[in-house]
């Protein structure tokens, strides 16, 4: 009798970690479509993993690029991200359905991102398109809000942030004050010192910022993205 309670107890307790394991998978938000040299991914108390091409990525990560690497990401929502080398893009919070538009009017959605270290150049997808406010991307001396569009983002040595708008609209903005830069606005290029001095319209694209990653354009025979110069 007591040898069955045991045994018992022990079955509960492994279906009880299984269980628990199988909640604690995390949601996957979206693919990488390529990835050239080291890409790796970090979650909270786990064990870092290395992505290639077709390798899902969760809420919550901290996906890296090392030395001569690159990476481009899609979000389940369209969003696309290209990672520069040595760079750090955090996935803080995501949220999207891929339900009929009729399914989901009034449902919640969110992309709240971070760059770490490095730079990105994006494509928004449907979350900025369906509620602005909802996508927001935090870069240490400013936090980039936008308006359906593509941009570049870059941090350098001094911490400071260059930012770029190649079409639509952004906001950059901090403690100091806030500027809008792209279609319809004095200025396509910024660049913020610090988190509280203002974002400053630059007439030219900041030096730091060339060699931009192309975006969106990925050949299945190559293992590499495209550079392009703006």
């Amino acid at each position: 009798m007591l040898s069955t309670y045991r045994h018992s107890l022990l079955i509960g307790a492994l279906l009880f970690g299984v269980c628990q394991s199988v909640q604690a998978q995390p949601e996957t938000v979206g693919q990488i479509i390529l990835a050239s040299g080291q890409l790796q991914a970090n979650q909270p108390n786990q064990t870092p993993r290395s992505l290639k091409r077709g390798s899902p990525f969760f809420a919550h990560d901290t996906l890296t690029t090392s030395n001569n690497s690159e990476a481009q990401l899609r979000f389940t929502d369209g969003t696309l991200v290209s990672l520069r080398p040595n760079s750090a893009f955090k996935i803080d919070q995501y949220k999207f359905s891929n339900a009929p538009a009729a399914d989901h009017k009034n449902t919640t959605v969110d992309y709240t991102v971070s760059l770490v270290k490095g730079g990105l150049r994006s494509i928004s997808g449907e979350i900025a398109k369906k509620d602005p406010n909802a996508y927001q991307i935090n870069a240490g001396v400013a936090t980039i809000g936008v308006r359906g569009t593509e941009f570049s983002l870059v941090l350098d040595q001094a911490g400071g942030l260059g930012a770029a708008a190649y079409a639509g609209r952004i906001s950059v903005k901090n403690q100091g004050g806030s500027i809008e830069i792209g279609k319809g606005a004095e200025f396509n290029y910024a660049y913020v010192a610090s988190a509280y001095k203002a974002p400053q319209g630059e007439p030219i694209r900041p030096s730091f910022m060339l060699n931009d990653p192309q975006i969106g354009q990925v050949n299945s025979g190559s293992s590499r993205s495209s550079i392009c110069l703006q």
